[in-house]
């Protein structure tokens, strides 16, 4: 039952999600005029419209929220337990730098 009510309320965090960026994408093409009207202003603003850089999108952020890799280091300072040193005592030694691969050339 509890999980029956997990599911239900992130599948409505998710409709609700959905939702607000349904809104936001209308607003934003409605707001923008398409670019063949604007092409004939000398292309002035067709040129401003393609050189913004792109915004990034939260999307796998609130469905996920506590699941990327950033937050579980952060969260997990546990690091220095005895498997973790075992595990990283196991694994090879970085590669030599590039100057010295250039002598051996």
């Amino acid at each position: 039952d509890q999980m029956l009510v997990e599911l239900h309320t992130s599948l409505q965090l998710v409709k609700a999600d959905l939702r607000r960026k349904d809104e936001l994408l209308a607003q934003l093409q409605s707001g923008q005029p398409p670019p063949t009207s604007s092409a004939a202003g000398c292309g002035v603003a067709v040129a401003y419209v393609e050189n913004q850089p792109p915004k990034k999108r939260p999307f796998f952020h609130s469905i996920f929220p506590s699941r990327t890799p950033s937050r579980q280091t952060r969260q997990q300072p546990d690091a220095g337990t005895p498997y973790a040193r075992v595990l990283r005592s196991r694994q090879p030694s970085p590669p030599s730098t590039p100057i010295q691969l250039r002598i051996k050339y």
